[in-house]
């Protein structure tokens, strides 16, 4: 099935974790210290960020604030959704989850 996951994080500095979406995980961390995203413009360091997630068959279009994560990232066509808290302080709220036609 085809979804939108939309939630809003909170991380401390160099905290590691992510969201699993059917499996692959998209980190999820103070993207502007490390990982692959310190590009980013929009994302608001130690401050709530939204995160979208848009899975439509095989493929996933993530934005963070807005702004392209990763336009197409590759997921499995069934599998579960999780929350990591690895490394670190991270927090999530306002997570929701809608179903596509």
């Amino acid at each position: 099935r085809d979804f939108i996951l939309k939630l809003e994080f909170r991380s401390t500095p160099y905290a590691d974790s992510g969201v699993f979406v059917r499996g692959p995980q998209l980190q999820c961390r103070d993207y502007l210290l490390a990982g692959p995203y310190t590009e980013l413009k929009q994302y608001l360091p130690q401050q709530w960020n939204e995160l979208v997630i848009e899975v439509k068959g095989t493929t996933a279009h993530c934005t963070c604030n807005g702004e392209v994560l990763n336009a197409e990232f590759a997921v499995p066509e069934t599998g579960g959704i999780g929350l990591e808290g690895d490394r670190g302080q991270m927090e999530y709220r306002r997570i929701r989850i809608k179903e596509l036609p």
